[in-house]
């Protein structure tokens, strides 16, 4: 049960820590990603799992959106809503400013991807050193898995 607390409290701060690289990178409009991101503690094979999930456009978050396929326009509407953000010209609605915007990224991808996912984000706050460090204090025979799907899902949309 001790071991399940670590756990737990570790998963805690990594959850807290992530949300204050995703403000400090400015990348909060709505706080959904946030009231999103969860975790979970999870006993099998005689070990323990720790588990963090997000929502599941964390990857593009990380990474960027590449160019190809236009993101869907209403999300991109969300967000600009979101943000504050108004059209320049007085006559365009904020649904057209919202398909300019999401066909511009089909057409060239986003900064963030154009950029190879710089500054890092989930990565830099989930890194190997942290992993192991956690590891350590709960004690390596006692953690079967430690998983975040959030990392998880990068590393398969990369490969």
């Amino acid at each position: 049960m001790i071991v399940e607390k670590i756990l737990q409290e570790e998963l805690e701060e990594l959850r807290k820590d992530l949300i204050a690289k995703y403000q400090e990178l400015g990348m909060r409009s709505t706080g959904e990603w946030e009231r999103g991101l969860e975790t979970e503690v999870i006993h099998r094979d005689g070990g323990y799992s720790g588990v963090i999930t997000g929502l599941d456009y964390t990857y593009y978050m990380q990474w960027g959106r590449a160019e190809g396929r236009m993101p869907p326009v209403g999300a991109i509407l969300e967000w600009i809503e979101a943000k504050g953000l108004r059209p320049v010209e007085e006559k365009m609605k904020v649904s057209t400013l919202a398909y300019l915007i999401a066909r511009k990224i089909g057409r060239e991808g986003t900064r963030r991807y154009q950029d190879g996912g710089v500054p890092a984000f989930v990565d830099a706050v989930i890194t190997e050193d942290r992993i192991q460090r956690i590891m350590d204090r709960v004690g390596e025979g006692c953690i079967v898995r430690f998983e975040s799907e959030i990392i998880d899902i990068i590393r398969e949309m990369v490969a």
